[in-house]
């Protein structure tokens, strides 16, 4: 047996006619705080703040001294441009009959002028090794060498 089946239909309706007053009473609420909230907004956006970054990105607003603008994002490195794919390099590098690390393998790559600003280079190698297939054998771990 339920709450629900213990209670008469007065009761019920008395129970219903409560929650719709305490629903009237939070709608008028959320409505005043929503204006609130506006009128804070509105204010944020007169400082020159961004409202979307949560007031942390600052753009120079008119009349406000460059010094007190935001510092200008540093630029990107510019992509390298290298004659060949990495792919193309590494199997030029690689010998058939010596074994080579990853480390001396980005060390000969680099050698024969591919140029890479990445900071995860040596994944990158994994990574190129493995598109590799059966032109390069693994021969143990961490160890690789030209097939052929």
């Amino acid at each position: 047996m339920t709450i629900l089946d213990a209670m008469s239909v007065e009761q019920l309706l008395a129970e219903v006619q409560r929650r719709q007053k305490s629903l009237d009473k939070l709608l008028k609420e959320k409505a005043r705080l929503q204006q609130k909230l506006a009128a804070i907004e509105d204010q944020i956006a007169a400082l020159g703040a961004d409202i979307k970054l949560g007031g942390r990105g600052r753009r120079a607003a008119a009349g406000r001294p460059a010094a007190q603008a935001a510092a200008p994002q540093p630029s990107r490195a510019a992509r390298a441009q290298n004659k060949g794919s990495l792919l193309d390099t590494v199997l030029q590098v690689l010998q058939p009959e010596k074994a080579m690390g990853i480390p001396e393998i980005i060390a000969a790559v680099n050698q024969a002028g591919y140029v890479s600003h990445a900071k995860t280079f040596p994944t990158i190698i994994g990574q190129t090794l493995r598109q590799a297939g059966d032109k390069v054998i693994r021969v143990k771990r961490g160890m690789y060498a030209l097939n052929g």
